[in-house]
């Protein structure tokens, strides 16, 4: 029962991967004309929906706060954060270094994926 849980988090990472990357692009290219783009940034997107992922595989077991309606609000969430923080670093000023605000935001996004998957209530099925 529990490997169903994973394969459907990691379905909804192989689906909400390619979209906030999609989504993320124009702010991709605004940086990079900026000169702002560092490697970092393109994990803003992967890395938090990998960490939801081993989260689910790792932490249900111990927490069973699993529902299926959670299952697409909590990638969604995550990968409009992701998506608001990559168009956010534009609006950065250049006087702060772009690969410390990355690691910086990188940071926060996993902080948010945990907080997220920890502390988001479990819906009604």
């Amino acid at each position: 029962m529990l490997s169903i849980f994973i394969q459907v988090y990691l379905l909804s990472l192989i689906l909400f991967v390619p979209a906030s990357l999609l989504l993320s692009a124009p702010a991709f290219y605004i940086l990079h004309k900026k000169n702002r783009l560092c490697i970092i940034d393109f994990g803003f997107n992967i890395v938090p929906l990998a960490l939801l992922s081993l989260l689910a595989s790792c932490a249900i077991p111990v927490f069973s706060g699993f529902s299926y309606s959670n299952l697409a609000i909590e990638p969604l969430i995550i990968a409009l954060v992701s998506i608001l923080a990559c168009y956010s670093k534009i609006f950065i000023p250049h006087h702060y270094p772009s690969k410390v605000v990355s690691i910086i935001y990188m940071c926060l996004m996993l902080i948010i994926t945990a907080c997220i998957f920890f502390f988001f209530p479990v819906l009604g099925e």
